[in-house]
């Protein structure tokens, strides 16, 4: 069983795993990101990735400040749409970044900027997945569509429920009152059992299986001693199973703060 996080009064804290491959001697780090939080996390992590001799990493999804701005826009125009059921507005809750506003009033810093993704021995792990999708600032159309059937599918009350808290953060956020604490509950809105069900089918289960075959390449063709994984939070559970479908033993695991709570 993964533990996804720690949630104490002081912050909220992410899992680094560490394994090891008893025949081969391979060593891995799996580290559980969001992507955004304080710069001091992505610090942290980045330091542990420069003792890794392979670096599997995760795509930035929103790459620059005019996608993030519009994205913000949109967002904004949402709140202003008729109807608590709005299906398109739910389904927009699974791109897990809060607005840009409130990332400023907060300190927070986006996790692209943080990371040089250009070095050699940087790897994607997901680069078949974006390159379906028709521009860079977008989801795959397939992979869209099945989220919003799937939400369709949703009883009316969990829709409404979800609906209702979304809204309710980011009319906090507009008016400069949103918390930490609220973020937190917010980026966690797809957990709900029926959430997660669709978020994992869509868009988490065949980008760990994209990036384990990556995994496999770098295994045969680079033989490192060290591996360092670096993904969305919601990804270790199917990566844990990954690694340990192929062997590889859990030794233990470190937890780094990447947001505080005042």
């Amino acid at each position: 069983m993964v533990t996804l996080y720690l949630e104490y009064p002081e912050g909220l804290l992410l899992p680094t795993r560490y394994y090891l491959h008893p025949q081969h001697n391979t060593h891995v780090v799996l580290i559980g990101t969001i992507h955004v939080g304080e710069e001091n996390f992505y610090r942290q992590v980045d330091k542990i990735l420069q003792n890794c001799d392979t670096v599997i990493y995760e795509e930035p999804l929103i790459r620059d400040n005019a996608a993030m701005e519009q994205l913000d826009h949109d967002g904004r125009q949402r709140l202003e749409q008729k109807g608590d059921l709005n299906d398109s507005f739910l389904a927009a809750i699974f791109l897990p970044m809060p607005p840009q506003k409130f990332a400023r009033d907060h300190g927070l810093v986006r996790e692209n900027r943080n990371f040089n993704y250009a070095q050699d021995h940087w790897v994607s792990g997901d680069g078949a997945w974006h390159s379906r999708a028709k521009e860079e600032t977008e989801l795959p159309d397939d992979t869209w569509e099945q989220i919003q059937d799937a939400i369709k599918t949703l009883p009316a009350s969990i829709k409404r429920e979800k609906v209702k808290a979304a809204k309710a953060f980011l009319r906090k956020v507009n008016a400069g009152k949103a918390s930490i604490q609220e973020y937190i509950s917010f980026s966690n809105l797809h957990e709900k059992e029926i959430l997660a069900k669709i978020y994992k089918h869509t868009l988490v289960d065949i980008r760990d299986q994209l990036a384990f075959e990556v995994f496999d390449n770098v295994i045969e063709t680079r033989a490192p001693a060290c591996v360092g994984i670096k993904f969305g939070n919601g990804h270790l559970p199917g990566m844990d199973a990954e690694l340990l479908t192929r062997g590889y033993r859990y030794i233990a695991t470190m937890w780094l703060r990447i947001l505080t709570i005042p």
